[in-house]
């Protein structure tokens, strides 16, 4: 016949193994919202698996501000990567130029600038009036 176990003896275990389940899962979501666990007097830090990494609050700092000034001010006829280089390293901004040309493209990618001929140019909010 078959090898499982009656209904009668299986209910009860998997019950058990749900509930010591759902608890350790309780535990886990304690620990990782940083409120911890109270377990004989201590602390108890669950960890499955790696670490959770901690997010990066997302900063918007002077070098995106001054990209996005410099964008402005060069109007219709836009600025180029190594205007925009040449600008920031007088105004003493410390910007790579890889790391300048990230941002610009970040900023393409958001449909915030266009490129036109290797000039970059704001794009306009909505119609002229």
């Amino acid at each position: 016949m078959s090898d499982k176990p009656p209904f009668e003896v299986w209910a009860p275990e998997e019950i058990r193994r749900l509930r010591t389940e759902a608890d350790n899962l309780e535990r886990s979501l304690q620990a990782y919202l940083g409120k911890g666990v109270k377990r004989a007097n201590s602390i108890v830090k669950l960890t499955f698996g790696a670490p959770v990494p901690k997010r990066r609050k997302l900063r918007r700092g002077d070098k995106n501000a001054f990209v996005l000034d410099r964008l402005k001010e060069s109007g219709a006829h836009g600025i180029s990567t190594q205007e925009l280089f040449e600008a920031a390293q007088a105004a003493g901004i410390p910007i790579k130029r890889p790391s300048l040309r990230s941002l610009l493209w970040h900023l393409k990618a958001a449909k915030r600038v266009d490129n036109r001929a290797g000039r970059y140019v704001l794009k306009q909010e909505g119609p002229s009036a």
